[in-house]
């Protein structure tokens, strides 16, 4: 993939109508309006699958794939890599090889599971608390990268897009029993790991600007289990129900004595 890859398909997605040759290929296949996709990813998880790259390597990469990217006209949201859960050298490579360059970045990649804590459904006592652990390092990861981002000016171009998270238990314990890649059964475990996460993001809430749960649909941490026309919700789609008029809303701070 060269950066003329990822830039010819901003155009075709987002260029006006009759604009361009890919827009025009774009009202070909059906679709003669935008897409109009604002949010870009430049790599994915390029710390392993996406690569295996070192941070300075993807950084340098990153410059000059978003650079081209960035002459398209209109609205976008450029999103870098970033860790993999508590790898603080790789923000820390990043962000030295990004602060002195052109900074076409809006946002900074975080992953980070919860994982492995016995069986989906039978769990022991220690193993509900070890999930709870797990769940609450949330805070830790992302204070102490963006510390590492406050530390080299980056705030403005570095919010953190924390665009994977959520439960990771071994797969084939799901309505399918494995004909779905990851999918897991889900229980009030995951509900509580939910809460508390989303808690974590609502009180980061100025460090943070994406929060995107792993999937949606028979996977991990799912919210709904779906067969041909039958369709349930899950522990952890309550909790999103229940959450959802904050988004978008002020977070007011609270000092109680």
């Amino acid at each position: 993939v060269t950066p003329l890859h990822i830039r010819n398909w901003v155009d075709y997605c987002n260029s006006p109508e009759g604009t361009t040759t890919l827009a025009q290929e774009r009202a070909e296949n059906g679709h003669p309006e935008p897409f109009g996709i604002r949010y870009w990813g430049i790599g994915n998880e390029n710390w392993g699958g996406g690569g295996n790259m070192d941070p300075t390597v993807y950084a340098h990469e990153y410059r000059r794939f978003s650079a081209l990217v960035n002459n398209i006209p209109g609205d976008k949201v450029l999103i870098a890599c970033g860790p993999n859960a508590d790898d603080y050298h790789w923000t820390h490579r990043f962000m030295e090889a990004m602060a002195d360059s052109e900074k076409h970045m809006q946002g900074f990649s975080l992953h980070y599971y919860c994982g492995w804590a016995g069986d989906p459904v039978n769990f022991t006592r220690d193993q509900w608390y070890q999930q709870l652990k797990q769940a609450e390092r949330m805070d830790e990861i992302l204070n102490r990268h963006w510390s590492i981002i406050k530390g080299y000016g980056m705030e403005e171009h570095a919010k953190l897009v924390i665009d994977e998270w959520g439960c990771w238990h071994p797969d084939g314990s799901g309505p399918s029993r494995g004909g779905n890649l990851f999918e897991q059964q889900s229980t009030m475990r995951d509900a509580a790991v939910t809460a508390l996460t989303l808690n974590i993001f609502n009180n980061n809430c100025e460090k943070i600007r994406m929060a995107n749960v792993a999937q949606l649909v028979n996977n991990l941490h799912a919210l709904f289990f779906v067969s041909g026309e039958n369709c349930i919700v899950t522990p952890t789609y309550h909790v999103f129900h229940m959450y959802k008029n904050h988004q978008g809303a002020a977070a007011v701070r609270t000092a109680v004595e």
